[in-house]
């Protein structure tokens, strides 16, 4: 591994004031010494803004950049216009990394000449952690991430997950892929980071994904990922609408059915259902889905791709089944 490549580490930063100390350690810590480290506070109304500042005083790898708030998007963006790294890693304020997660993604970039390195990541809620895993690892080609998008990148039957980790944190990707990417997560609030990295995916020439888990994605009540708000359908739907329309050579094919069937499960079970009051007002905020386009288009199929259980979940609500979804599939 060549130590005079330089990596740039983007962080945008709104309102973790008490997490970004330990992410911008782990950044500065790293074995590999030849980093940049971008701030972007995002109009943080806590103390992020004098932290970042702290940080850019005391240590020249660190820059800090203060905007207007306009969504984590937008901050990557001006994140990406000041840094210079050959090899970009976006980082959440609130997450934090192995000290030898440069060393050893960009030592598989370099031996593996991938444009893509990904790592697998810790779930951490309080002292607990969880390893993530997933089913895609290894090297692959150009051909076999084609193949990877139409199969099981999105969706993998297997296991009912996301074949990798369909996040920009954990990787390391190259400069030239990420500055058009970029753009195709604006205007959105949520998964605007799946999009992007789909870009820089259906771009690549080659794509290495680790074993090792070397990403600490940190759980706590302030996310704004675990809140309900009916614009949360709108923000996915425009998220599905925008993988077709980076899908120019149509590998994605049922890919996109099996994840937007994900993303209303996963919707309805992580978020809604602690939002509603009862059966009857869970069926009122489907119904209210089920008005977007392609909402409504996913539902007028007659089956999904999928197991025996997955159809049983998915017919009930095709069929307007809502209090018997809400009983049986909500609340256990």
């Amino acid at each position: 591994m060549d130590s005079q490549i330089l990596v740039s580490f983007l962080v945008p930063v709104f309102n973790a004031e008490g997490f970004v100390r330990q992410c911008v350690d782990s950044l500065l810590n790293q074995t590999h010494r030849n980093i940049e480290v971008i701030l972007v506070d995002d109009g943080s109304t806590d103390g992020s803004g004098k932290i970042c500042d702290e940080y850019a005083q005391k240590d020249e790898r660190v820059k800090a950049v203060h905007q207007a708030n306009a969504g984590v998007a937008e901050a990557r963006i001006v994140a990406f216009d000041h840094c210079k790294g050959e090899y970009v890693s976006f980082v959440d304020a609130d997450d934090y990394v192995d000290a030898t997660f440069v060393e050893q993604l960009l030592g598989q970039a370099t031996e593996k000449q991938a444009d893509i390195v990904s790592c697998e990541h810790y779930n951490q809620k309080g002292q607990q952690l969880k390893h993530e895993h997933h089913s895609m690892k290894g090297l692959y080609d150009r051909e076999a991430i084609c193949k990877a998008i139409g199969t099981c990148l999105l969706y993998d039957r297997r296991t009912h997950a996301n074949g990798m980790a369909i996040y920009l944190w954990g990787k390391l990707i190259r400069h030239s892929l990420v500055g058009k990417a970029l753009q195709q997560g604006r205007g959105l609030w949520f998964a605007e980071d799946q999009i992007v990295l789909f870009h820089t995916l259906y771009h690549a020439e080659r794509l290495y994904i680790m074993n090792q888990p070397l990403y600490f994605y940190v759980q706590h009540t302030q996310q704004a990922s675990k809140r309900y708000d009916f614009s949360i359908w709108e923000s996915q739907a425009e998220c599905w609408r925008r993988y077709r329309q980076i899908d120019a050579d149509h590998l994605l094919g049922e890919q996109l059915d099996m994840r937007i069937w994900k993303s209303i499960y996963l919707t309805s079970k992580n978020r809604l259902r602690g939002t509603v009051n009862g059966a009857e007002q869970f069926g009122q905020e489907i119904e209210k889905a089920r008005q977007i386009d392609i909402i409504a288009d996913f539902f007028r199929k007659p089956f999904l791709h999928d197991s025996l259980l997955e159809n049983i979940k998915f017919w009930l609500l095709k069929y307007k089944l809502y209090g018997v979804y809400y009983k049986k599939v909500l609340k256990p």
